[in-house]
Order: structure tokens, then sequence, then C-alpha cells
């Protein structure tokens, strides 16, 4: 009889045992699929993981090649489209992939070879349009390609794109701060006197033409030179498409005598003028 109790004590324990491991084990199971929800919600959260995926997906990818400083334009027609544009560095150096003239939301990455990731941006032209701007580090004779895509599920959207060599900050406005300037012949001026650009420290290498290259020469930078009497235009443009022009009038214009402490006095390239001096007793009210 003592036995058999026991036997009975001992197999309820164990049930117990057994029982309370398995419902603790329920639990456990149950929590899991929330944990599993939340991680991908975080890889979702994530641009890189998205857009990677998306890629690899993409086995029929539109494919175009793309030259620097040439301007694009991208139009999509479906959700989720995505164009590639294949590049070829000839020189190690960095370059910059921006979109302007937005409509919609511009998103861009950029991908290796085989189609791996290397970076992405999103808004970085910090321009108030939503336009992408991105900078990156490119070695000479690798395939690179450029990613243009909409964010979101905009089915209609259209934007530019451009590829250029990266000098700086691009500016966002550039403009002749005069209509019409006099400039002296024979004498070299500064550009940068003349135009004012946003932001402050924009920096870029200008291009810059003459409508008369015979009444105005162009040199290194922001350099001109008056060479002959006339009237040309001048223009400058940026790397990123802003232009601005104003005409320059040269000429034999009068200038100004600078002296110095009354010794010195200072004359243009090529200038003539005549000194009159009128001679004073060495005393106090010149008599």
């Amino acid at each position: 009889m003592l036995k058999k109790i026991f036997v009975f004590l001992i197999s309820f324990l164990l049930f117990f045992t057994n029982g309370f491991s398995v419902s603790a084990e329920a639990e456990q199971t149950a929590e899991e699929p929330g944990t599993t929800e939340k991680a991908q919600e975080d890889s979702v959260l994530n641009k890189k993981e998205l857009f990677d995926a998306e890629v690899q997906a993409d086995t029929d990818k539109d494919i175009r090649d793309i030259a620097l400083g040439v301007a694009e334009e991208v139009v999509f027609t479906e959700a989720y489209q995505s164009i590639y544009y294949r590049f070829v560095p000839e020189t190690s150096r960095k370059y910059v992939f921006e979109s302007f003239d937005a409509y919609g939301d511009p998103y861009a990455a950029l991908y290796d070879e085989n189609f791996s990731m290397i970076t992405y941006d999103d808004d970085g032209a910090d321009d108030g349009n939503g336009n992408f701007r991105l900078v990156c580090d490119l070695t000479e004779g690798i395939t690179y390609y450029f990613c243009a895509k909409v964010y979101g599920e905009d089915e209609e959207a259209s934007y530019s794109v451009m590829l250029s060599e990266y000098h700086g900050q691009m500016p966002t406005y550039i403009g002749f701060n005069d209509d019409e300037y006099s400039l002296r012949k024979n004498r070299s001026y500064d550009l940068n006197d003349f135009i004012e650009y946003e932001p402050y420290n924009a920096e870029f290498i200008p291009e810059v033409e003459s409508s008369n290259e015979s009444i105005i020469s162009y040199a290194d930078g922001m350099l001109v030179t008056g060479d002959t009497a006339g009237t040309a235009v001048v223009t400058v443009t940026t790397e990123n498409g802003l232009a601005t022009a104003a005409e320059f009038n040269v000429g034999n214009y009068a200038s100004n005598i600078d002296r110095d402490n009354y010794n010195t006095v200072y004359l243009y390239v090529g200038e003539q003028k005549t000194l009159e001096y009128i001679l004073y007793p060495q005393d106090e009210d010149h008599s």
C-alpha cells in the first residue's frame, strides 16, 4: 500500500514538473514572433538593406551610360521604378551625382560592378525641393552604377540628373551684381569682384566665355583682361549648369591718381599722366 502511494506521488510530481516546463516553453515561443516582427520592421527601416534587396531582385535592369557634365532627364511611369547609369571613371577622384528640377521625391544610390550598394543619398542637396546630392570617391577603371529612383510609391515622377567631378560645394545661385560694367584697357579684373553666389562657401570651377575675345580675353580662374576698346558680353557658367552674363565696355577711361604720403603715384599699365606741382616756401602759412 505504501509502495503504491509512493509511486503515485512520484508520478504526480513528474507530471507537474513537465507541465510547468511545457507551459514556460510555450510562453517563450509565443514571444518570439513579436521579436521577429520588430527585427523585420527595423530591417525595413534600413534603406540600404531595402534598396539592396530591390536591386538584387530586379533582373531586368534599365542600364544606361552617362557622360560627365551632361544633364539627363529621368522620367518614371510606375512605382518603385529604377534607372541605372553605368560609369567607368578615367581618373581616381571625387565625383558628385545630383538631381534638380524634381517632380516627386528623388533618391539615389551607388553600386559596385556586382550591384552591391556602396552608399546612398536622399535630400542631400538641402535645397528644400528634395533633390539628392551624392558625393563619392571612385577608382579609375572600375565600373560603377548610379541608381536614380523615386522614394515611395509615386507612380509618376521626373527630374534631371548630372554626374560631375566634385570640386566642393556647388552654388545654388550665381549672378552678376550689375548688368553693365566699364573696364579700362590693358588691365585685368577678377570677376569674383562682380559676381554674387550662394551659398557663400560654394566652390566651383567656372567656365568663362567672351562674345569677343579680341576685346576681352579670359585667363586662368576668373581673370579677364580688357585688350581693346569695345563692348563684349561675358558669360560665367558653373559645373552644375547655372549661368550669368553681363556687358563689359572697354575704353581709355581716366583714373584717379592715388598718392601715398604725397611721394608715390600709382598708374595703370600703359597709362600716362601730366603731373603739376605747386612749390611753396617751407613755412607754416606758405607765404
